[in-house]
């Protein structure tokens, strides 16, 4: 409160004034905020405060004023000389803001590229240099390490009869005409999806493969009929429970060729039965081997064709 009775006029009280230098008075909640009292003509002692202290307290040391952050906003900095004999307290404000960090690229890195997922890096703020909680990647997944000593053969088969042409080794059974079958056992160690690949002559021609030794997929426990076409129907005690389609292609061979998928979900031995439907078809199948990655856990099947 500002005096002005005639008995301080008469002893001959002034008013002082404070000079700030004139900083900028904006940055980041990561980073303080500095000024210096330039000019305290009273000499009364100098002391600051802040009118919101949920966004920024002040301290004093000597002539320098430090600012630091609480939260995001403004908020003005009262700087106070205590009067004096001479001088009336006087005192000037300083309006600072604060706002949130500037996320920016270069931080140090969180964790190293895998085989799916490229490096990621901490965010940084751009005003104070803060390394933050937000993350960016940065570079390429390195890809699985596929490592031939890493590979097992999990499914393998052999032909038990083959009344086709062929004979029993690791080749297709060749049907010339309807009715020809050929009965191979497959071995699985662990659960995983055997391919038995087939072709024929047109789109109508046809083919069964039949769980166990029956020559029918519409008497058969499980099985399925597939055709040229890319059309496959699965049996199941000689009923329709499901079907699908490819666009199966013609291959060097001259011949429409596809593939029926059969998954095994446990370890185990079973006998099955190819079946021609009509002439000039042929089918034999896979083995597969499993291979994996030396870097990860990840793993996957490929077939050999013979």
């Amino acid at each position: 409160m500002v005096r002005t009775n005639a008995i301080e006029q008469l002893a001959g009280k002034h008013y002082g004034n404070i000079k700030v230098t004139e900083n900028n008075p904006t940055t980041c909640i990561g980073k303080n905020l500095t000024f210096s009292v330039t000019s305290n003509k009273s000499g009364g002692k100098l002391s600051v405060s802040s009118d919101n202290t949920s966004i920024a307290d002040a301290s004093i040391s000597g002539n320098k004023i430090t600012v630091q952050p609480k939260g995001v906003g403004k908020a003005n900095i009262v700087v106070t000389s205590a009067e004096t004999q001479n001088y009336y307290m006087t005192n000037t404000s300083i309006s600072v803001e604060f706002f949130n960090h500037i996320p920016t690229e270069g931080g140090n890195k969180k964790s190293d590229a895998t085989c799916t997922s490229p490096a990621v890096y901490y965010k940084k703020c751009s005003e104070c240099g803060k390394q933050l909680t937000s993350t960016y990647t940065s570079g390429n997944s390195l890809g699985h390490d596929f490592n031939a000593d890493k590979e097992e053969v999990i499914g393998n088969w052999s032909f038990e009869e083959n009344k086709g042409e062929g004979g029993l080794g690791k080749i297709a059974a060749v049907f010339d005409r309807a009715g020809q079958y050929a009965r191979f056992k497959y071995s699985a160690s662990k659960p995983h999806t055997m391919k038995v690949l087939y072709c024929t002559g047109d789109t109508s021609s046809s083919i069964d493969l039949c769980l166990g030794t029956t020559t029918s997929a519409t008497s058969a426990t499980v099985a399925f009929r597939a055709w040229g076409s890319g059309y496959k129907i699965l049996y199941n005690n000689g009923k329709q429970v499901n079907d699908s389609s490819d666009t199966p292609g013609v291959g060097a061979n001259g011949m429409y060729n596809s593939y029926i998928d059969w998954g095994h979900n446990s370890k185990g031995e079973w006998t099955f039965t190819i079946f021609s439907n009509s002439d000039h078809t042929a089918a034999h199948p896979t083995t597969c081997v499993r291979k994996y990655c030396s870097r990860c856990s990840y793993s996957e099947d490929y077939y050999r064709e013979y």
